[in-house]
């Protein structure tokens, strides 16, 4: 019986090749696609996928948020994430959101069926092009690695961050997230006192760094 695959992909091109890529193999079921987070997540929620393959970096809810909220929502469903700008915390973060296979958005047609397949087998995996040899050498935190932003935020503040840099008002925050506005400017003032940082150039250059808010 073939395994019931949704794609969250920002990029038209990616997400239509890997569609056709998938659909073409007869035990893959291509069940639904989502270009942002929200989108994603509500798919998942109503498609119930067995296995979605998702990008690191997405509007308005990242990789590892949304990786999050759909095992919560699906607990039977395996992750299998990309990353065009593999940077350590964020590759931790996402297997500690439940991703189970780590690829590179580059990666050989061979290489990500592998993932698939370990994913689908409950296995984690890493690529070696990620610049780890295994999900232990990954784990092995560095004794001088700085806090990332999954340590030093909650997951509400992290998402509020994601917003603000990707350039939305309080309002459009609130409406997103479904909160008041007054909870959104609590927030933002808690992430500027956390972060030590006071504009929002600055909170987007943070955002973009810390693998959160995609450059285009």
């Amino acid at each position: 019986m073939a395994l019931r695959v949704l794609l969250v992909e920002p990029h038209h091109l990616l997400r239509q090749t890997l569609a056709c890529f998938l659909a073409a193999l007869p035990c893959y079921d291509i069940v639904g696609d989502a270009r942002d987070g929200p989108a994603g997540l509500a798919a998942a929620r109503t498609h119930h996928p067995q296995l979605v393959v998702t990008e690191s970096r997405l509007p308005g809810l990242c990789g590892v948020d949304l990786t999050s909220a759909i095992i919560e929502a699906e607990p039977q469903t395996r992750v299998v994430m990309l990353f065009a700008r593999p940077q350590p915390p964020v590759l931790r973060a996402a297997l500690a959101a439940g991703a189970l296979a780590l690829l590179p958005q580059n990666c050989s047609t061979d290489e990500l069926l592998r993932g698939l397949e370990h994913a689908a087998m409950g296995r984690p995996c890493v690529s070696p092009a990620l610049g780890f040899q295994s999900v232990a050498e990954l784990l092995a935190l560095p004794a001088n690695a700085p806090p990332s932003v999954y340590k030093l935020l909650s997951d509400r503040e992290r998402q509020v961050l994601q917003l603000v840099s990707e350039g939305r008002s309080n309002k459009e925050i609130a409406g997103a997230l479904y909160i008041s506005i007054k909870t959104v400017d609590t927030h933002r003032q808690h992430i500027m006192h956390r972060l030590n940082i006071h504009r929002i150039a600055g909170l987007t250059r943070y955002a973009i760094r810390e693998g959160l808010t995609p450059l285009d």
